[in-house]
Formats: C-alpha cells, structure tokens, sequence
C-alpha cells in the first residue's frame, strides 16, 4: 500500500475456483482476509497470504437482478452485500447460511406516502415498508407519480404507464399520460394533470373521473386537500387554486416563483401554502392575504 510493488495474483489453484463474472466489489475483513462481489452472484472471502478461497456463498438462479454489485465488511465478521435488483443481504463469516435480506429500491424514488410507509421509485417499483419483511412489487412499468394509502392494507398507485391501479388491479386507463398527481391525505382522492394539460380529480380507490378542466397550460407541480387543489403553471410560474368540488378557479396567488415548482402542500388548516421549487427553495404563502 506504500510503494504499488505487484506481489502476487490472488487465485486459489489448488480448488479450482473460476470467477465467471467480472468483479464489481471488494472489502478488506482483516490484514488477510477480504471479500470479493462479482456478477456471477456470488460472494468470495479469501486470504491473501495464502491466495486461498475461504468461504463462498452463491445466489440460486441466473436471474441478472442476482448479480452481486457492491460488498462491505462490517463489525464482527458482519458481511453486507448489494444486488443488483437493489436488495441487502447479510452474511456472517463462518456461517454457510444468508442471515436475513432487505430489499428495496435501486432507482431513484419518485412518489411516497407514510403511515404506513410506501414509496414508489422511477421503474414503476413499489415497496410497503410497513409489513415484515418489506413488501416489493413491480405491478408498474414506468415511473410512479403518487401513491395513496388512504384505506390499507390496500393502496393506489398512478403511473407514467397511463395506469392507476390498486393492489395491482387496474382501475383507470388514462387517455394521456398523468405527468404529475398528489393525493389529499386521508379522503382518498387524488388531483392528477396530464401531458395533455388536463386536470383529473379522480376516486384513489374506484378509479372514476370526479371532476376535470383544462388548464391554461402545462403545469409543473399540483396539491390536493378536502377542499381546495393547488396547481404551478409553468409558463407564467404562478399558482391558480381551484375549489377542489367543482373545479372552479377560486383565485391565483399574485407572487410569482423565480423557477417552477416540483411539489405544493396546503396545510390542514387551507390557511398556507408551501412550495419546493427545482432549485431547492421552499416558498410559504398566507392563502388568506394571498
């Protein structure tokens, strides 16, 4: 580690063991021993005195999702290896058997909703966090635009798969893909806008149009509660609040953001406002001064 002299190849000839896989990982254990991950899917401990395999634990099956992508050694013999379909599996040195798992996601998350925990990431992934173990599916094929868990152990999803879909029964087919949606916490209804500029309100749960409008134009972000839906227009990057039971434009908010707007929250009490825009900002607006 101090000079880069090559001293050896690490190969246990003796066991004949072959890597069928190009290697993604390592971690030193010890002063000798280290693991290896590698896309074979499987994990290798071996001993650099020695050149020796010690210990060897294989993923069943050829599935691609089994590659092993990333490893560390922990505490106490303590091993913790990646897969490529995002799961954490645990190992302990010595032991033959695989501990216990985590899985979860391995693209970046893009809808969440808690109590009970579920989020739903950018391949169309859902996973309930609440059960035990933690529940994964894969009902949808593209990115997911909200989840509502208003009435568990049951919950909605949208997706950019033109879906919304309830524990994975497909409940509404949209005619234009829903670019953004958010649900009104507890009341099972959500407020979705198409690439068609078109606002939904729609029945988490049955899947039928409550209410629509057009918009004025496309819209970067939209808020539900009870009562009232929040949208961001793009274009002029101004807020127009609709009374959530009619549609009806109840009046815009008069300051305008310096860039759009990704995700809106209207308080429980309809008094303010909150917005996050793309650059990291979070903007408060009083409702009833406006």
């Amino acid at each position: 580690g101090k000079t880069g002299e090559f001293l050896r190849y690490i190969e246990d000839e003796k066991n004949g063991e072959q890597i069928e896989g190009g290697i993604f990982a390592l971690s030193w254990i010890d002063e000798d021993l280290f693991v290896t991950a590698s896309a074979d899917a499987c994990l290798r401990v071996w001993s650099a005195k020695s050149s020796e395999l010690i210990q060897k634990w294989s993923f069943s099956g050829t599935a691609v999702g089994n590659q092993q992508v990333g490893v560390v050694a922990a505490n106490e013999g303590q091993i913790i290896s990646l897969s490529l379909d995002g799961t954490l599996n645990f190992f302990q040195l010595g032991k033959e058997s695989l501990i216990k798992t985590i899985k979860g996601h391995n693209k970046g998350i893009t809808a969440l909703a808690v109590n009970p925990l579920i989020s739903g990431s950018y391949d169309g992934r859902i996973m309930d966090w609440s059960t035990s173990p933690e529940t994964m599916s894969d009902e949808h094929s593209n990115l997911i635009a909200a989840i509502d868990n208003s009435e568990p152990p049951r919950y909605a999803s949208v997706s950019w798969d033109d879906t919304l879909k309830v524990a994975g029964i497909c409940k509404y087919k949209f005619k234009a893909q829903p670019k953004i949606a958010s649900c009104a916490g507890k009341d099972g209804v959500m407020a979705i806008v198409t690439e068609q500029d078109v606002l939904l309100i729609v029945d988490s749960y049955k899947g039928e149009i409550l209410q629509e409008t057009q918009l004025s134009g496309p819209a970067s972000a939209v808020g539900i509660t009870a009562d009232l839906v929040a949208v961001s227009l793009i274009q002029s990057k101004y807020f127009e609040v609709f009374n959530a039971s009619d549609l009806s434009v109840s009046y815009s908010l008069s300051t305008p953001l310096r860039a759009n707007a990704s995700c809106i929250s209207i308080s429980p009490s309809k008094r303010y406002l909150a917005a996050g825009d793309v650059m990291g900002k979070i903007l408060l607006y009083d409702l009833e001064t406006r």
